[in-house]
């Protein structure tokens, strides 16, 4: 992982969604990472509003050296969710 630091992108939970927090990042690295939810990566998520956390945009900065992946290399990365099905627009 010495050519990407960082995956970046920015997401949009619904009004009324439930269980954002269950919204998991996964490499595919066929499991050899952390799965952490992508909540750990937006900034004061857990002292933020409802009103601040859905309907808005917020951006997501993945540390990929956070995962300790033991692979050197992924080509793509999965957001599994692990919880209602309305959850996201992206």
């Amino acid at each position: 992982m010495n050519e990407v630091r960082t995956i970046e992108f920015d997401i949009n939970f619904a009004a009324g969604a439930t269980g954002p927090e269950n919204l998991i990042f996964i490499l595919d690295d066929v499991g050899q990472s952390a799965e952490p939810t992508v909540d750990t990566f937006i900034p004061n998520w857990n002292g933020m509003t409802d009103e601040e956390r859905y309907q808005h945009w917020l951006h997501v900065s993945v540390d990929l050296q956070s995962l300790h992946s033991v692979s050197a290399r992924f080509n793509r990365f999965l957001l599994f969710n692990n919880g209602d099905s309305s959850l996201i627009s992206m």
